[in-house]
């Protein structure tokens, strides 16, 4: 797990470059899901369906998925 605290927008480029580090990390370690959370929406380019499994989540829709996330 990684965090840091940006104060303004994240440009898209970095997003996309966080992207790949979590999906070479899944494939290391077998993980079914990653979550990148933001303070705000992140508009990115239609291509992030290629990411699969990634959801990037604001602060708010984290809290609202882990309340409604089932585990088992």
């Amino acid at each position: 797990m990684e965090v840091k605290a940006w104060k303004s927008p994240i440009p898209t480029r970095m997003v996309m470059m966080v992207l790949d580090v979590l999906r070479g990390a899944m494939s290391r370690e077998g993980a079914d899901e990653a979550i990148l959370v933001t303070r705000a929406t992140v508009n990115l380019p239609e291509k992030i369906s290629e990411y699969g499994h990634i959801k990037i989540l604001t602060l708010r829709e984290l809290r609202n998925y882990l309340a409604h996330e089932t585990y088992g």
